[in-house]
């Protein structure tokens, strides 16, 4: 049985708001507090999570890393589901991508279509 940091992958997901944001509930902060482990303010800190500024990428990569530091596993059926889930058409480049990633994973000729 494959097991995968489903966390990491649904990061993948997300925009950076979200990102932002889920990496502040990871460490149990409030928005003060997070600002000041980033060496931020608090109102760019807000502004960051409101989707208003985009932050810098080595915030955004710090984020991913304190979200991928969580040791939540998933089976890759989970995983599959998942990405089964993304079914809007904006997301359809990106839900063929992550078969084609699983699949190179699962080192299989398997082709996951929906």
């Amino acid at each position: 049985m494959h097991i995968y940091n489903l966390e990491l992958f649904t990061v993948l997901l997300y925009k950076p708001a979200q990102t932002i944001r889920l990496a502040r509930e990871k460490k149990s902060m409030n928005q003060q507090e997070f600002a000041q482990h980033l060496g931020k303010t608090q109102s760019v800190l807000s502004r960051y999570e409101n989707g208003k500024v985009n932050p810098p990428n080595e915030i955004y990569m710090h984020c991913m890393h304190i979200i991928s530091e969580e040791k939540t596993t998933s089976t890759i059926e989970q995983l599959i589901n998942k990405v089964y889930l993304l079914d809007e058409e904006q997301y359809s480049q990106l839900r063929n991508a992550l078969c084609i990633l699983i699949d190179k994973c699962l080192n299989t000729s398997k082709v996951y279509e929906k």
